[in-house]
């Protein structure tokens, strides 16, 4: 009867040392939030003043309102300054907020799954997979207005995609999907692409440019037009992150303390895994 009740024992322990780690005040994660998007918004309104042609922060946030909401608040402002700050300052701006969420969201997944602060998507070939799969896309000569325009993004998220199902279906081993072989693996195709790329960089001189710059990365987004493709995506993306927080929270114990919680371990890992790609 001892040996029987042994193991739900140690469940039921493992139930309070988790429950007790990271047990908050029902009040604190919004009072956090909140603030952080204060200062989200201070900061977007800080970098979208800064620019060659001055423009005061009243007429900014006026501008802002009124062609997002429609709210006036009767502050007079010319055309140009206009133009600028909703068709030039305020779309980049954005996109580079977009940017540090994107980073932030896909950091924290893949630390969390590999329980490693130092953890990024170049260890699991997601980097690399999306600039191989952009560097094809710069030698497709399309000149088709907006196919053009959104190819090299869509090769990016498919490449990213592809790179990802491929280390998780390399590091297999039987059902199972290690962390330790899914970092062998994905450092392996890391190499691969990375090589790949360079090859076919070094056999189309005339896109070497465009792809070494485009691998720096940058905010290049100038209109609306991208940014209306990527928030949706984005958003989805960090709502499943935020949705399977609690996974990410017991993945920090350990795979064997997460199925013992519950976890279907193997689904909720693919799952973080394509969330934290795109």
């Amino acid at each position: 009867m001892a040996t029987r009740n042994f193991a739900p024992g140690i469940t039921a322990r493992v139930h309070k040392k988790f429950a007790a780690s990271f047990r908050v005040h029902p009040r604190e994660p919004l009072v956090v939030f909140s603030a952080l998007l204060v200062l989200l918004a201070l900061a977007l309104l800080l970098a979208t003043r800064f620019g060659t042609v001055g423009i005061d922060l009243p007429q900014i946030v006026a501008i802002i309102l009124k062609r997002s909401s429609g709210i006036d608040l009767n502050i007079a402002w010319s055309a140009t300054d206009e133009a600028i700050i909703w068709q030039l300052r305020f779309p980049r701006v954005l996109g580079a907020a977009m940017v540090g969420a994107g980073l932030a969201g896909a950091g924290v997944i893949f630390q969390g799954l590999l329980r490693n602060p130092m953890a990024d998507p170049y260890l699991l070939g997601t980097s690399g997979g999306a600039a191989l799969a952009a560097t094809l896309a710069f030698l497709i000569p399309l000149q088709f207005g907006i196919v053009n325009y959104a190819l090299v993004p869509a090769a990016a998220f498919t490449g990213a995609l592809a790179a990802v199902l491929f280390v998780y279906r390399l590091a297999r081993i039987g059902a199972r999907t290690p962390i330790l072989t899914l970092l062998l693996a994905g450092f392996a195709a890391s190499s691969l692409m990375a090589a790949l790329m360079s090859f076919l960089m070094l056999v189309n001189r005339n896109t070497l440019e465009r792809v070494v710059l485009w691998t720096m990365g940058g905010v290049s987004a100038s209109g609306w037009d991208l940014l209306s493709i990527v928030a949706p995506l984005m958003a989805v993306c960090l709502l499943l992150a935020y949705a399977m927080g609690n996974d990410l929270n017991a993945f920090l114990l350990g795979e064997e303390q997460a199925a013992a919680l519950g976890i279907n371990v193997e689904r909720k890992k693919f799952l973080l895994l394509i969330v934290g790609a795109l």
